[in-house]
């Protein structure tokens, strides 16, 4: 398979990611607040059916954008992973070329790059815990909302029928274990001279 006919890689960026996060936030408490009248409505017993109805189609639309959030989300861990560990595999080889060299000047280029993958590395650990966080969030909002379905026979299916989340395959608030073990190495070492 030759360079062309690759398929292009996605360039995201920590900027892209970090404006993302408020609008998921937003997104996840829009959806809160839609269940959270509905629940009201409900309780209260509102009879007006065109008004139960539209907010039915409210909270199957906000369901929906939270689920396009859950997966852009995703996407973004996945690259957030990619690049804590590609800063890992950076760090190691500069540190190994570095000690080769016998002349301190560009020892001391090299451990300024150090330092700068270590400041990005530490970046790219804060965005990650922020996205996954942020996708707790979401699926706590989104699996409230499910649980809130249009009684009876649905007038119209597909604008009243939640759609599906996805999951992180094995999804926990802290960041995997062999990451944190690294970036404390990387803190407790820091830049060699």
């Amino acid at each position: 398979m030759n360079e062309s006919s690759k398929p292009a890689k996605c360039a995201i960026t920590i900027a892209e990611v970090s404006s993302f996060l408020p609008v998921a936030y937003a997104n996840q408490a829009h959806l809160r607040e839609v269940t959270r009248q509905l629940s009201e409505a409900i309780k209260n017993e509102f009879s007006d059916q065109s008004f139960l109805q539209a907010l039915y189609a409210k909270k199957a639309e906000a369901e929906k954008q939270v689920v396009e959030d859950l997966k852009k989300l995703e996407l973004y861990r996945c690259w957030a992973k990619e690049e804590i560990d590609r800063c890992i595999k950076n760090r190691n080889l500069l540190i190994a070329r570095r000690e080769k060299l016998h002349i301190e000047e560009p020892k001391k280029h090299f451990s300024e790059a150090i330092a700068k993958l270590a400041v990005l590395y530490k970046r790219l650990i804060s965005l990650l815990e922020e996205v996954e966080e942020m996708f707790i969030k979401a699926q706590e909002a989104f699996r409230e909302a499910v649980q809130k379905q249009f009684p009876g026979k649905i007038p119209n299916k597909d604008k009243y029928s939640s759609p599906q989340a996805p999951e992180f395959e094995q999804f926990s608030k802290s960041v995997s274990s062999d990451i944190d073990d690294d970036l404390g190495k990387m803190l407790r070492k820091g830049p060699r001279h």
